[in-house]
């Protein structure tokens, strides 16, 4: 964990405990999490020369506070910070500060009622590479219901928006996404997630390799793309010319997970994601991604 984090780590656990002297402690929640990523593509490349595996720890803290408005809606309010450390590609290490506030509405206390949500969060991405340096808000709209006693489902829409100070980065998008919870115990729980994406995408590709050698097959990336600058990220960690593109596109994500309670206040989970990304303007351009997540939740 380097130093910005772990201060700010500490302010928050310490900032709970000193604003919980002027409001009750009880809607106060301090979150922490450690999660190992392994993603088989991290340069969101089409060619296979290009993709570039890397595994990942993620390392977070959150100081969340809850409001009941009425029985049936609450307001909350939060503050977090993340580190993410690669492996190889350490000008992809992330540093992230960030707030988020969100209100929740239950029309009815029936089992089955839903419970609607609006969220809003902002946060600062800084990075080794500056120009992936970035300010993104992302606000989301979702729908959640119990189907029966073991089953949830939800259904919401996100948008995102990232402004960089490199233009590759500049990305805007919206989602559509459903979720189904399934219970098999008090403890374990299994989940899906399907995502539709509309939107900008970035990816990354050699110009030219280790040899000098000038990459032939690079002029159809170049057409689709609306902007392109050079990747110093990975020239960085590799010896060939990286440039990185932005293009517009469409995705469809599926995420397959579990998790698994040890107590009330801590869980781990593990999940696999897969994800197909095409370009509106060449079905031909596209690239695919796979990862494993492995997480540790604990709430103090």
């Amino acid at each position: 964990m380097n130093g910005l984090l772990r201060v700010t780590f500490v302010a928050l656990l310490s900032g709970a405990s000193v604003t919980a002297v002027a409001l009750d402690m009880e809607n106060f929640t301090v979150d922490g999490d450690a999660t190992f990523v392994w993603d088989d593509n991290e340069s969101q490349a089409q060619w296979e020369r290009d993709q570039v595996e890397d595994r990942s720890l993620i390392v977070g803290a959150q100081l969340g506070y809850g409001h009941l408005l009425s029985q049936t809606s609450m307001l909350t309010g939060s503050v977090f910070a993340e580190q993410k450390i690669m492996d190889k590609v350490g000008q992809l290490d992330r540093t992230s500060l960030g707030l988020k506030g969100a209100y929740r509405w239950q029309p009815s206390s029936a089992f089955t009622a839903p419970t609607i949500e609006f969220n809003i969060a902002w946060q600062d991405d800084n990075y080794g590479d500056e120009a992936r340096d970035s300010g993104v808000l992302t606000s989301q709209l979702f729908v959640t219901r119990r189907l029966t006693d073991r089953i949830t489902g939800t259904a919401g829409l996100q948008y995102r928006s990232r402004d960089s100070s490199g233009s590759v980065w500049d990305l805007d998008d919206a989602r559509i996404f459903l979720n189904v919870d399934y219970g098999i115990s008090d403890a374990l729980a299994t989940y899906f997630t399907y995502s539709y994406i509309q939107g900008d995408s970035s990816s990354s590709a050699q110009r030219s390799y280790c040899n000098g050698a000038a990459a032939t097959d690079i002029l159809p990336l170049i057409n689709v793309a609306t902007e392109i600058e050079a990747d110093e990220a990975f020239n960085e960690y590799h010896c060939g010319d990286w440039l990185a593109y932005r293009l517009d596109a469409h995705s469809h994500t599926a995420v397959l997970g579990a998790n698994y309670g040890f107590s009330h206040s801590f869980s781990a989970d593990l999940s696999f994601l897969y994800a197909d990304v095409i370009s509106d303007d060449d079905a031909d351009i596209s690239y695919q991604r796979h990862m494993i997540r492995a997480s540790l939740l604990k709430r103090f």
